[in-house]
């Protein structure tokens, strides 16, 4: 809410002195903010969630970004009127920081680790709609699907159930679906969702899995147990991670009474 309400201001005001014919300023005015809610936004994601070296290069980063902005906005002098008083662009990216470090939660940077081309790993109306299918319901669905764009799709028939992979040719990223099912009668006991990459371009960590595993948690919720682990294709140049979902399906309110 913070940050929404400071790009906010910030947009306004910028294009207010842009309206006024102030066309360096402001252009200082959007530039140096945004570096600087974006400088303090990173650097907390990297101390709360990185490697050693994800910290330090999102240290640095974050120095250059503030030095950049606020190197802008002073060397235009951009200044703002906020509220009946006058503030120098200086203490407005300032405020950016503030603003960029609170608004940052371990929630949101650990989400940002479980993606694949941009897209969410699993969500949770996804696992409510692979859960709520028989296998016949799943087999006829898999061959509906439609990839993202640049994306190809492979089916990979098993004894417990179809997977629906996908495979990016240009980056060499892949994806995957297989629920489990034990009988033609039944949902699916659990689903392995996994992610795969070609061998040395993602530095894949104990502390990256658990990210995964933590923000999958977050994001399903309670009615889901999840475990992921590091995976490795024989016989192929890919490594990934495989993140395991399994329903609960005890009732919450308890054994119902006789």
């Amino acid at each position: 809410m913070l940050l929404s309400i400071y790009m906010l201001l910030t947009l306004a005001m910028a294009g207010s002195a842009l309206w006024k014919g102030a066309i360096y300023p402001g252009i200082a005015g959007l530039v140096g903010p945004a570096l600087c809610w974006c400088a303090a936004s990173g650097l907390k994601g990297s101390l709360m969630v990185g490697t050693s070296r994800q910290k330090l290069a999102g240290m640095g980063s974050a120095i250059a970004f503030v030095v950049v902005g606020v190197g802008v906005v002073y060397h235009s002098g951009y200044w703002i009127g906020l509220f009946g008083y006058e503030f120098t662009g200086v203490t407005w990216c300032l405020v950016g920081l503030v603003a960029g470090w609170t608004s940052t939660t371990r929630k949101d940077t650990v989400m940002t680790t479980t993606s694949v081309d941009g897209e969410r790993i699993i969500s949770k109306p996804d696992a409510d709609m692979i859960f709520a299918f028989m296998r016949a319901e799943w087999e006829r669905y898999v061959r509906q699907d439609a990839p993202p764009e640049g994306w190809t799709v492979r089916l990979l028939s098993n004894d417990t159930g179809t997977a629906l992979t996908w495979f990016n040719q240009s980056t060499g990223i892949g994806a995957s679906v297989q629920p489990l099912f034990k009988d033609e009668q039944s949902p699916p006991g659990m689903i392995v969702v996994g992610s795969y990459y070609p061998v040395g371009s993602m530095r894949i960590t104990d502390e990256l899995i658990k990210n995964i595993e933590q923000a999958a948690r977050l994001d399903l919720g309670p009615t889901y147990s999840v475990s992921a682990n590091h995976s490795k294709m024989p016989d192929t140049n890919v490594e990934g991670i495989d993140l395991i979902v399994i329903p609960d399906r005890i009732d919450p309110r308890g054994p119902k009474r006789k």
